[in-house]
């Protein structure tokens, strides 16, 4: 397969010429010629790399871990992932498992294979269906069949959300999560003053790490449930399932209790994700209390992606709030940070006051006081034109009646 760079209409043309390409040779030669951190940026790419790309490295790419990211890519062919769900590699069927765009006809085929790890992925797919994980809840491993049940306290959750309902995911979530904590209980003795967590090799070692695994989606999933509600325009509720889910359980023979995140390992991309876009939603749109609230909790969960969003040193957290928050004050303390290029999306924001404009339009950074003129003439016609027009009812049409159209 060849492909002309000088055509713009052709993507997979513009997306080799910009990757050093050569016009004269095939796909898959070039491809070949990636290196290894440009093969992997297009692998896991979801935005720019052509499908014929990604269907290219999953095929033949020079690394393994590589040609695993592209069959997780959901912009792979539809024919590029079938030809893999057959594999005699448990990784490529795992990888395949793991795709976004699975159907649930395949996630249900694949939900009767023998490995572990490609049932674990079927459970974790969002598009497995129902009835595939109450079948994967009575599998004979107890691991898949708690995957399988968080799954589909998860689809429940999201069900009940979708009719207004955040009571009964606070107790869904609160119950997977203690459900997994008493597993945890069985495998460590938190009475010991040690570090009880078993050592690679030791007896309990990989019970132990995946029982954490488990802890973790239950993470994710809350997380995830926590935001549909604050979405939804309900951020005490969010709140209320953020904290079911996270709550710390009670040992009552013991008379003991112990915080979930006790014995927890680093926390994986999966959770970090969903309580990164839970602490976007809040910071953005959320009163000042409300995140002051998400915030203690974090803390108290050890939230890590939470934790991160609300360092306001760090711009990889005030950019983007700057640019989408909707809470007037909060863009008014964005707007004295030091980082010129937040300042600049809070003078640029129609949610941003009048006064912080103001004093914005005197900004050190020109760039920054001529974005915070134009929006303040902006809000000031606005403003106008509302002042203009307050109390006229548009939708009464009784002046009209005296009006004569010619024809």
């Amino acid at each position: 397969m060849t492909y002309n760079p000088s055509e713009p209409r052709d993507p997979l043309g513009k997306w080799m010429k910009a990757h050093g390409g050569n016009p004269k040779a095939s796909l898959a030669d070039n491809v070949k010629n990636l290196n290894y951190a440009e093969e992997h940026r297009a692998a896991i790419d979801t935005k720019n790399t052509p499908t014929a790309v990604i269907d290219q490295i999953a095929k033949t790419g020079k690394d393994e871990d590589n040609r695993l990211e592209a069959l997780m890519n959901p912009n792979i062919s539809d024919e590029t992932l079938d030809s893999f769900k057959y594999s005699d590699d448990v990784r490529e069927r795992t990888a395949v498992a793991s795709n976004p765009k699975l159907d649930g006809k395949t996630l249900d085929m694949m939900a009767d294979d023998d490995n572990f790890y490609v049932k674990r992925a079927v459970a974790l797919n969002h598009n497995t269906p129902t009835n595939t994980l109450e079948r994967l809840e009575g599998d004979a491993d107890k691991d898949i069949a708690d995957y399988a049940l968080m799954a589909w306290c998860r689809n429940r959750s999201l069900e009940y959300c979708k009719e207004g309902d955040y009571g009964n995911p606070s107790v869904l979530l609160g119950q997977n999560r203690y459900h997994q904590t008493l597993r945890l209980e069985e495998l460590m003795d938190y009475d010991d003053v040690r570090d009880p967590m078993p050592l690679p090799g030791q007896d309990g070692y990989n019970d132990y790490i995946e029982t954490n695994e488990k802890l973790h989606v239950c993470d994710a999933y809350t997380s995830e449930i926590a935001t549909e509600a604050a979405r939804n325009g309900d951020y005490d509720a969010a709140l209320q399932i953020f904290e079911a889910g996270h709550s710390e359980w009670t040992d009552d023979r013991a008379g003991t209790t112990f915080p979930l995140s006790k014995g927890r390992m680093k926390c994986p991309a999966m959770a970090i994700d969903a309580e990164t876009k839970l602490a976007d939603q809040f910071l953005y749109h959320a009163s000042s209390e409300q995140c002051e609230k998400l915030h203690e909790l974090g803390y108290d969960s050890s939230a890590q992606g939470i934790l991160n969003r609300f360092d306001m040193t760090n711009t990889i957290s005030t950019r983007p709030m700057a640019e989408h928050c909707t809470v007037p004050d909060r863009l008014d303390r964005l707007s004295q940070s030091k980082d010129s290029e937040t300042r600049l999306h809070v003078a640029g924001n129609p949610n941003t006051s009048l006064h912080t404009l103001e004093t914005l339009s005197e900004d050190k950074d020109e760039k920054v006081s001529r974005r915070a003129v134009m929006n303040l003439e902006h809000c000031r016609e606005n403003q106008r034109l509302s002042d203009e027009y307050a109390g006229v009812d548009f939708n009464d049409d009784s002046g009209y009646d005296d009006i004569q159209f010619e024809y």
